[in-house]
């Protein structure tokens, strides 16, 4: 498919699917280092044109960047459904796309030098709620494969997971059953076995 301009983010996450992978590019002409990038993106999607890629123009689109919090560009990310499981930031070759940006699946890494066996964490969140985007980008730091799981849009989930905690806040996050409610770092760090991050 060729590379396609979104006008919001209702188009592209209906573009993307519930469970969907894409190559979401975040640039701008106020920027001088994302005007001289976006011909690297562009370059990218002709080579590539296989891959669902879209262009994200943050001064005339407001609300992609800020659902997936970039706070800067030029800013390349790739998700599967709402979450994102690649970022790359700044000015980078067309060569730094190509192995970033690759069908693979993401490392998990984290600052354990201990492996780290994947397990399954599913966010609950809704899409004013500050603690659902800082848990979401501490996962992200810390390569931390997750789920999203948006209440305020599914009445089924917002149901089960009331009913595994008797809570109705967000976030919640569903560690392997374990269910951890708000962003308490050091409980998720315990449960998902990471050590303790560097200040």
């Amino acid at each position: 498919m060729a590379m396609r301009e979104v006008s919001g983010l209702a188009e592209l996450r209906e573009r993307v699917g519930a469970t969907g992978s894409a190559w979401i590019g975040f640039f701008g002409a106020f920027s001088e280092k994302s005007e001289r990038q976006l011909p690297v993106f562009r370059a990218f999607g002709e080579r590539h044109p296989d891959k669902p890629l879209f262009l994200v123009d943050v001064g005339r689109v407001k609300d992609v960047h800020r659902f997936y919090q970039v706070g800067s560009v030029p800013t390349v990310i790739r998700v599967r459904g709402d979450a994102v499981v690649q970022v790359v930031a700044g000015e980078r070759p067309l060569a730094e796309y190509e192995a970033l940006l690759d069908d693979a699946p993401p490392v998990i890494k984290t600052a354990s030098p201990q492996p780290q066996r994947t397990r399954r964490v599913v966010v609950y969140t809704t899409p004013t709620c500050t603690f659902c985007r800082q848990v979401k980008s501490y996962f992200q730091r810390r390569g931390v494969q997750f789920r999203e799981v948006d209440i305020s849009r599914d009445e089924a989930q917002a149901r089960q997971m009331m009913a595994k905690s008797g809570q109705s806040g967000v976030p919640q996050v569903d560690i392997e059953g374990k269910i951890v409610v708000g962003f308490d770092k050091p409980q998720i760090d315990r449960l998902l076995g990471l050590s303790r991050e560097a200040a």
